[in-house]
């Protein structure tokens, strides 16, 4: 159920940026896939920032925890 939300929500926002990108033809642009790429790449450039500015776990707080068997 998670993915498939995470789908949805992950589809849905490019589908409307190329769907307001139409052309003449009725498909969209290859400006509209531009867009969408660099609203991706900023997109992964945020989480990559965001996961150097966050604060490492230290190795006894995850030696604690209970381990999952696969």
């Amino acid at each position: 159920m998670v993915r498939f939300t995470g789908f949805s929500t992950g589809s849905a926002p490019p589908a409307g940026v190329l769907d307001a990108q139409i052309g003449g033809d009725g498909a969209p642009t290859a400006g509209g896939y531009t867009l969408v790429l660099w609203i991706a790449a900023g997109i992964c450039v945020w989480a990559a920032a965001l996961t150097w500015f966050l604060p490492e776990r230290s190795s006894a707080a995850t030696s604690d925890a209970p381990r999952r068997s696969p």
